[in-house]
């Protein structure tokens, strides 16, 4: 599991070293979307107006400050582990699509096999040295 890229089914077919790279492009052109931001507005604007309305009706004033604030961080919540990494993952394909990663990650992919390669040999050495068979 990569730690910047999530395990989604998007990304499956892609070699893991190569992973970060798509999904980071694919959060930055997702956050630099006009759909993203327009999206994020109405999530605050509806949360902000409903957490508002709420706290006015069951505390009056200080209630409309407090269920505005809340619903304004809930919204803020939900815009960054919600609504971007959706709009990430509807961008992974363009991405994907735009960039000839196997050509531009050629040699990072090339390290990652030669690794796997020298942990499996390794590992082999290991069984056969192993006083306990």
């Amino acid at each position: 599991m990569s730690q910047i890229a999530p395990d989604i089914p998007e990304l499956e077919h892609l070699p893991l070293v190569v992973r970060p790279f798509i999904y980071t492009r694919a959060v930055m052109r997702a956050t630099r979307s006009a759909v993203t931001l327009l999206l994020g507005l109405v999530t605050f604007f509806v949360l902000t107006a409903t957490g508002a309305s709420a706290g006015a009706r069951f505390l009056g004033t200080p209630g409309t400050v407090l269920g505005g604030t809340i619903g304004a961080v809930l919204a803020i919540y939900l815009f960054f582990r919600a609504v971007i990494p959706w709009q990430a993952r509807r961008a992974i394909a363009s991405v994907e699509r735009e960039t000839d990663w196997r050509v531009e990650f050629r040699d990072l992919i090339d390290a990652q096999d030669r690794f796997a390669m020298g942990v499996d040999a390794y590992k082999e050495r290991e069984a056969r040295h192993d006083p306990r068979r």
